[in-house]
């Protein structure tokens, strides 16, 4: 969440205003390795990453994620909405469009 913050100040305070915390945002996210929110290209680019940089990629993978739905997520205001968002996903983002989403996630 304190990268959220950074990096989409807006969409941080949005989520949070709306108590959604950072368990109920990331748990799906993360424990299904993104495979049930990105198409499987997407999600086995972030693994390859994963294998040379290590699991911080995961973070900003997540950041990006939501960077990515920002203005739909503006939508959301409760649990169910985000979800609906989430579920979703990123279509019609190609694998490289998607990699310098993350990649920007992680500068400062």
């Amino acid at each position: 969440m304190h990268t959220l913050s950074l990096k989409h100040p807006r969409l941080h305070a949005h989520l949070t205003n709306y108590s959604l915390t950072p368990d109920s945002i990331f748990t799906e996210v993360f424990s299904s390795l993104f495979t049930r929110f990105l198409s499987l290209d997407q999600a086995t680019r972030v693994w390859d990453i994963m294998v040379f940089e290590g699991d911080a990629i995961l973070v900003r993978a997540g950041v990006a994620f939501l960077g990515g739905l920002e203005a739909r997520l503006f939508g959301a205001v409760d649990q169910r909405g985000f979800d609906e968002v989430c579920r979703v996903g990123i279509e019609g983002v190609d694998e490289e469009e998607w990699i310098s989403w993350v990649k920007g996630a992680g500068k400062s």
